[in-house]
């Protein structure tokens, strides 16, 4: 296993050697859209550039942008077209925050003029500090907007800001309506008297199930129709939870395919994900409508009736034609509020680093699904596990992702819209620290993977796939489709009295296991009873199975 792991390393650093890992200039960027103006095909560019064909797709789609940007440029070497925070800002930028967290625990007040001016101090500080003599920052207010939503402290109270609710507004048109959405979302929740356990918010994301971070083996194997498809297939989730943070929603989750073959053997309504589907993998009007009216509401009044309030909601939606104007008439006791349309991304609570979380969760799991199965001498090699992880492992995978997001992460996603219902002065994003976490484990599978490999596929599922993508995709579908026509029906999961016996036998030779190495008893009888309680559900089936079988064997 230990050589299967090292081929890996050494396909994983090739292939990382082969590809440019260096950013591609303006001018290699105007090639590539040259050339596929000129008839050539994506993966033919690709080839002969030698960048990974989603790094050309990503390229071409945002060609119109990159052809603009070349009109007052004279030279075209310029690594990247947006501006990077340079040395001194970003260093300034730490040591503010530093400053002005220290502030706010010592509940000082503070003015944007007191910002602005030590903000300019520090500046020249770290200039003189880094032997820098050029350069001059304003400190200005636009600045100070940006780096408000930089250093996620948009809940700080400063006298003399403008721009609107929650520091969320920024220069422009939107502004105004920014700062009068959460105004008036305010007076409808203090009209109808909702708690933060009543108010919620869902919105829409896509999920690359099977996709990897570039310079895995997976993103240099080549590519093979497997490979493309699995980097390609998705699907549409509606994720959600109220404003206290301590209710989350099950996933909807909408795929291509009804009964993939992974699926053929598992009713759907088991599943840990409301599931469903429709040939473009994505959240339809009919669809939503039925989560709206089957799962929503129930799942709602149970949490509701558990925590002992009304149930009475208030509905925080983005407009799009998948959401019915008409919804808050289809029940009574559930106001729905639209979001205004163009600043959605700037409010949707969703969209405020939940998405983000659950999406770096499920990979930190996949990695860590990786190293258990691969690990040991009976272990299978890294490219086993990939070819064999369906969407029945997605599916766990992504209850398992949604259940870790944090309640404080649910919680401070508000801070925008309603930032009296979020608790403490600032939230705290674990996106980068389980990007962390995502490097070690693949460091530890032999895999050549960067925090910014990380974090571009974070950024990729919110990805369109091109026409081209699409074709590909659908004429893999139907060979797949082909193909489950003809396999054998594989038998079906069913419990047995001897089955569930060896379980049971199987957990308390480990629980005698990890008694005679903890020396903690509290601790270990703790675990213990924990265990018993979880398996209660399985042992009654047992006990219901061996009496049925007691009874036939009497012919009772």
């Amino acid at each position: 296993m230990k050589g299967s792991r090292a081929t890996f390393a050494r396909e994983s650093s090739l292939g990382a050697a082969r590809r440019k890992k260096c950013g591609i200039t303006l001018e290699e960027k105007l090639k590539i859209i040259r050339k596929f103006q000129g008839g050539q095909k994506q993966s033919a560019i690709a080839r002969e550039m030698g960048y990974a064909r989603s790094t050309v797709c990503t390229i071409l789609k945002d060609r119109a942008r990159i052809i603009e940007s070349t009109k007052d440029r004279l030279v075209l070497k310029s690594k990247i077209i947006t501006k990077k925070r340079q040395f001194p800002i970003s260093e300034m930028e730490k040591l503010l925050t530093n400053w002005i967290e220290d502030m706010a625990e010592k509940q000082a007040a503070l003015s944007l003029t007191m910002i602005q001016e030590k903000a300019r101090s520090l500046y020249e500080d770290v200039k003189e500090k880094a032997g820098i003599t050029e350069g001059r920052f304003i400190a200005s207010h636009g600045w100070f907007l940006g780096y408000k939503k930089r250093a996620n402290i948009d809940d700080i109270r400063v006298a003399g800001e403008t721009g609107g609710c929650g520091g969320a507004a920024g220069a422009g048109a939107g502004a105004e309506e920014l700062a009068g959405f959460p105004k008036a979302l305010s007076e409808a929740i203090r009209e109808g008297a909702y708690v933060a356990e009543q108010v919620f918010a869902v919105d829409e994301t896509a999920l690359f199930w099977k996709r990897v971070p570039s310079g895995t083996f997976v993103a240099e194997e080549g590519r093979s129709a497997s490979a493309f498809k699995a980097a390609n297939d998705r699907l549409a989730l509606l994720l959600g939870g109220n404003a206290a943070g301590d209710f989350k929603l099950k996933p909807l989750a909408v795929y291509r395919a009804e009964r993939p073959r992974a699926l053929r053997n598992v009713v759907p309504s088991m599943l840990p994900v409301t599931w469903k589907s429709n040939p473009e993998a994505s959240v339809t009007l009919a669809l939503f409508e039925d989560w709206f009216n089957s799962h929503f509401i129930p799942q709602v009044k149970e949490y509701c009736f558990r925590k002992g309030i009304p149930f009475k909601v208030l509905l925080v939606l983005e407009r799009a034609p998948r959401h019915p104007e008409e919804l808050g008439d289809f029940h009574p006791d559930v106001k729905v509020v639209f979001l205004p349309p163009e600043e959605s991304p700037l409010l949707q609570p969703v969209a405020q680093g939940v998405a983000a979380s659950f999406k770096a969760y499920y990979l930190r799991r996949m990695f860590s699904q990786a190293i258990r199965v691969t690990e040991g001498d009976g272990g299978i090699s890294l490219r086993e596990f990939w070819n064999k992880y369906d969407i029945l492992d997605a599916v766990k995978n992504i209850a398992a992702a949604w259940y870790e997001v944090k309640s404080t992460t649910m919680n401070g996603a508000w801070k925008s819209l309603c930032p009296g219902f979020v608790h403490g002065w600032k939230v705290f994003s674990d996106v980068e620290d389980t990007a962390e976490k995502c490097v070690e484990l693949a460091r530890q599978l032999r895999l050549a993977v960067s925090e910014e490999d990380v974090a571009q596929l974070l950024r990729s599922h919110g990805d369109k796939l091109s026409e081209e993508d699409l074709v590909e995709l659908e004429a893999h579908v139907k060979e797949e489709e082909e193909m489950q026509d003809v396999d054998a029906p594989a038998a079906a999961k069913r419990f047995t009295v001897k089955g569930l016996a060896e379980a049971f036998h199987l957990i308390d030779a480990a629980l005698a296991k990890i008694e005679a190495m903890d020396p903690n008893t509290e601790r270990f009888e703790s675990f213990r009873q924990s265990i018993f309680t979880d398996l209660s559900s399985y042992r009654a089936i047992y006990y219901e199975k061996q009496l049925a079988a007691n009874h036939s064997t009497l012919g009772i």
